[in-house]
């Protein structure tokens, strides 16, 4: 099943909830390649971001706050009944911010290398990491340099070679000159685990700043931790995490419907 980019979630033979996948600086369909074949389990939805047509998205500024506020209208219009979030990079804070505005239309969060940076800005490593990150972000002019770096810590093996590179580059030049540092982002984490959303934290266990995040988001959230080294900041892309993920999936679904049962 190809991934969706349409307004319309269709109907998967064992009529499972949908499951919303949030891409950050790349192309949904580049981001989520990997998880093709869990349409053939659940319907699919990997909305470009910020959502409007393909056209707008690239003059717009993204924001994970708007993000938020556009996902949790869209699951209200098109998935009344909740479906499960899965976000990768600045994704992951985008269905963060749409989990804390709409809780009861989320099922279940799964955040992947999520750049949640302010959870830990008291380490010293990590505090460097963001100063250096935000420079390109802060600036209307992003320098090929800077945009490198940004490249070099948010990128997966394999992505910065070959002859696209100068054009994969130049993609995250327009991402960081057009979006919100991640780092700004706020979000009362412990109400979000009062409201019983199930979490899964996954970290690509490639670079220090990012694990330390991971392990205090995961802490903050009760979410499980699960590290699947090798594949650099795309940790979606591991033979591992699919099963993983469905998992999950079934193991919220089971409780859900175990609660319905007992309110009868």
């Amino acid at each position: 099943m190809a991934l969706e980019r349409g307004s319309a979630l269709r109907e998967s033979a064992a009529c499972a909830l949908p499951l919303v996948m949030v891409h950050g600086g790349l192309p949904p369909q580049e981001t989520f390649s990997a998880q093709r074949e869990l349409g053939r389990r659940r319907p699919l939805l990997a909305p470009t971001l910020p959502i409007g047509s393909a056209a707008g998205a690239a003059r717009r500024r993204r924001d994970f706050a708007s993000d938020g506020e556009a996902l949790a209208g869209m699951l209200a219009a098109q998935a009344p009944a909740g479906a499960h979030l899965l976000g990768v990079s600045y994704g992951a804070v985008s269905a963060l911010a749409c989990a804390v505005r709409a809780p009861a239309l989320v099922r279940s969060l799964t955040l992947v290398e999520a750049p949640l940076f302010a959870l830990a800005l008291d380490v010293p490593h990590v505090a460097r990491f963001v100063a250096a990150l935000e420079r390109p972000f802060d600036r209307a002019v992003c320098t090929r340099a800077e945009a490198s770096a940004a490249f070099a810590a948010f990128t997966s093996p394999g992505v910065g070679q070959g002859p696209d590179v100068g054009a994969r580059i130049a993609g995250v030049m327009s991402f960081v000159r057009g979006a919100r540092p991640p780092a700004q982002a706020r979000f009362d984490l412990q109400r979000l685990r009062a409201a019983g959303v199930p979490a899964l934290v996954v970290s690509g266990a490639h670079h220090e700043a990012l694990s330390v995040v991971s392990a205090r988001l995961a802490e903050q959230l009760g979410a499980q931790l699960l590290e699947l080294p090798g594949w650099g900041h795309s940790p979606q892309r591991s033979p591992q995490f699919n099963g993983a993920l469905v998992r999950f999936l079934d193991v919220v679904e089971a409780g859900t419907r175990m609660a319905t049962a007992g309110m009868r």
